[in-house]
């Protein structure tokens, strides 16, 4: 899938070892380092509608913005797998609520077989036990 990357410098007074975390918690559109040239960038950028707020004394922002270049790449949708001690009981890495549930619920045919192995432990532990109490006399 094609995208449009916008390069971007932002001016950062207190360095960017002390800004960054701010300058994304109040951008408008997330923002990405580049790992091989360092330069930030993101995938929306309009200096009339979403940096406009930039001058605006409420919002917070107070980092200049300044559009380097447009580069147009190809990104791959990734999907990331959570690790398997990281699922709940029912197999599903969240935690199911409500009437709508996906829970792995039993079937009645589960139910019996798991009744029938329990009484057939039962009967076992009741014949050795009668056994042994005859051993015993």
């Amino acid at each position: 899938m094609k995208k449009t990357r916008y390069y971007i410098e932002i001016t950062m007074p207190g360095g960017e070892h002390l800004d960054w975390y701010g300058v994304c918690a109040s951008a408008p559109t997330p923002l990405y380092k580049d790992k091989i040239t360092g330069e930030t960038y993101c995938y929306e950028f309009s200096e009339d509608t979403s940096w406009a707020h930039k001058g605006d004394e409420n919002n917070g922002w107070r980092w200049p913005v300044k559009l380097i270049r447009v580069e147009e790449v190809e990104v791959e949708q990734q999907i990331i797998k959570l690790p398997s001690e990281n699922k709940y009981k029912n197999g599903y890495n969240w935690k199911a609520k409500g009437p709508n549930a996906r829970l792995r619920k039993k079937t009645s045919a589960d139910i019996a077989a798991d009744k029938a192995k329990k009484d057939a432990e039962f009967f076992k532990m009741r014949e050795e036990f009668r056994n042994n109490a005859k051993k015993k006399k």
